[in-house]
């Protein structure tokens, strides 16, 4: 459940950071070049790879050690 959570979280701040960051870049560039901005799409699934892998094991860690430390005591 953690997991599906962490999941939720990362693609929703994805979706929202691409919406924000197009939001602005796009009249910007238009303004400027006349053209859309260009994203590279290797660049952009880097950083979305790594958003996910911290994302998820920002979530899983803590939960792992909680769980241990309930099992422990």
């Amino acid at each position: 459940m953690i997991h599906w959570e962490a999941l939720l979280v990362v693609l929703a701040g994805l979706a929202l950071g691409t919406g924000i960051a197009l939001a602005t870049l796009v009249p910007m560039m238009k303004g400027l070049t006349g053209q859309a901005p260009y994203i590279p799409p290797l660049l952009y699934g880097s950083l979305a790879a790594t958003v996910l892998v911290t994302g998820l094991a920002a979530a899983s860690i803590p939960a792992r050690s909680a769980v241990r430390g309930t099992l422990d005591a």
